[in-house]
């Protein structure tokens, strides 16, 4: 199912080093969850003093930003965790929560067949019924997907921590670092639709009857429906027709998908508090921390990556690695996405370059 509408990949590629072999193994991220999130974070202008471009908020002085060198880790975590920076539920069982947003997606629906019964009294009003009983049956019928590993033993885990480095297409630079029972998933199952004969039939039967209520709605009002009836569900229509058409092209779906909501979680912390959870129904729950450094162009955030692999630092001494990477290309400081690129580049005279 990679590939399709349901299971996404991202068609992008990481690399990583093999200890025992010292040779470079590379591979696919898939569908890549957090590489998702990362990429829909945008390489927007920043300011000398205030605004933040990641969150779209206007700045006073625009500088332009080249680049970005983004360093992910992840990890497995325990004990309480803050619930406005935790994603839950992802591909677990569906929730009355959900239920509830697809009949509030289908409020005018719903109120034009109330209308229709109120004001014709005729069994009509099932055709505006159809497609919240066709999808609150597709939830309640959805295909279940691989969720996330149980946190590994210690004497399981106890594999060192490693490096992937994720060509991004365009997004700035990514190293994704961590055990391989934290990182891997993501890489390679989590997500993925377990095989289900009956549900995978089901799916596809809800699909082409939602693809015949128009015509089963057209029909009916060409032949049996009052003229009244008839110029409602035309309205009717032609509103769901111009809702769909503004949905689609201000994609304001993807606000609502976990990785756009990752991504927001990210882009509302600054380099000291830029973490995100993603956690199931059992509780097991994945740490992500995200430091996010601007840089001039591509060759400069390449600089500092390379200084960064080096060596895999603690996090006690995080900063200070970041720092002296930074000075090695012109005294480069770390700073949060509030500040001005121009500050941080201050030493440097030379003009960037385009990539």
């Amino acid at each position: 199912m990679l590939g399709t509408a349901f299971f996404f990949d991202t068609k992008l590629g990481y690399t990583v080093q093999d200890s025992v072999s010292d040779s470079i193994v590379k591979d696919y991220v898939r569908n890549g969850l957090w590489v998702q999130a990362i990429c829909h974070i945008p390489i927007l202008s920043t300011s000398d003093e205030d605004g933040n471009g990641e969150l779209g908020m206007e700045p006073r002085r625009l500088v332009r930003a080249r680049s970005v060198v983004n360093i992910l880790e992840l990890s497995y975590t325990d004990g309480k965790v803050e619930s406005s920076k935790t994603i839950k539920k992802d591909v677990g069982s569906v929730s009355f929560r959900i239920l509830l947003a697809i009949i509030w997606s289908e409020i005018t629906g719903i109120a034009m067949g109330v209308f229709v019964l109120a004001f014709w009294n005729s069994y009509f009003a099932f055709v505006w019924y159809l497609p919240v009983t066709l999808r609150l049956l597709s939830a309640l019928t959805t295909i279940k997907r691989e969720n996330l590993l149980s946190k590994p033993t210690v004497k399981e885990d106890e594999g060192e921590v490693k490096r992937f480095e994720v060509n991004t297409d365009g997004h700035g630079l990514l190293l994704v670092e961590g055990k391989e029972s934290a990182v891997l998933q993501f890489f390679r199952h989590y997500g993925h639709p377990i095989r289900n004969r009956v549900r995978e039939s089901l799916q596809i039967a809800i699909i082409v009857l939602l693809g015949l209520v128009f015509p089963v709605g057209l029909l009916c009002s060409l032949i049996w429906m009052p003229v009244g009836l008839q110029y409602l569900w035309l309205g009717y229509q032609l509103y769901a027709t111009l809702a769909m058409y503004m949905h689609r092209f201000t994609r304001d779906r993807q606000q609502t998908t976990s990785q756009a909501r990752l991504a927001q979680i990210f882009a509302r912390g600054n380099d000291e508090e830029r973490f995100a959870y993603l956690q199931d129904d059992n509780g097991t729950t994945v740490q992500g921390r995200l430091t996010r450094i601007y840089v001039k162009n591509y060759g400069e955030g390449q600089k500092v990556l390379n200084e960064y692999k080096g060596k895999i630092p603690d996090k006690a001494t995080r900063d200070q690695k970041f720092e002296h990477a930074s000075s090695e290309i012109g005294n480069l400081s770390v700073q949060p996405p509030d500040v001005s690129i121009s500050k941080a580049m201050a030493s440097d005279d030379s003009e960037p370059k385009e990539r």
